[in-house]
């Protein structure tokens, strides 16, 4: 059971805040780098850290669940702190530059905003 301000949910899904992406493709390419750990039990397959509408991964969360990525990109706390001091066309630079540095995936800054939603693992 997670409690959220104002209400509290049993469900199996999550709100979210990401500087990321939502194109398909570039979140495929950007699991493909994170590389994450596949489990199967039972004829179904996730990730090792997929739950509740998200996958923490090494560098960046994915948003949704490994059937579908709604999208994918920073955690809410490190978008925060970069926006903090950082203009939102600043903010989509720093993320080209981390997801070229840290996962060798070439994202085009035009591609990158600030993604929200609620995200679900059913």
């Amino acid at each position: 059971m997670k409690i959220r301000d104002g209400f509290v949910s049993n469900s199996s899904s999550s709100s979210f805040l990401c500087l990321g992406v939502s194109d398909e493709n570039l979140i495929k390419k950007l699991l493909k780098a994170e590389n994450p750990k596949e489990i199967v039990e039972d004829n179904f397959s996730y990730y090792e850290g997929e739950g509740h509408g998200c996958l923490e991964a090494k560098h960046i969360m994915f948003f949704g669940n490994s059937e579908y990525w709604q999208a994918a990109g920073l955690g809410e706390g490190s978008t925060l702190s970069i926006l903090e001091n950082k203009s939102l066309k600043e903010a989509r630079k720093v993320f080209v530059k981390l997801m070229k540095d840290k996962l060798g995936v070439d994202i085009p800054e035009k591609s990158v905003s600030l993604q929200f939603g609620e995200a679900s693992s059913e």
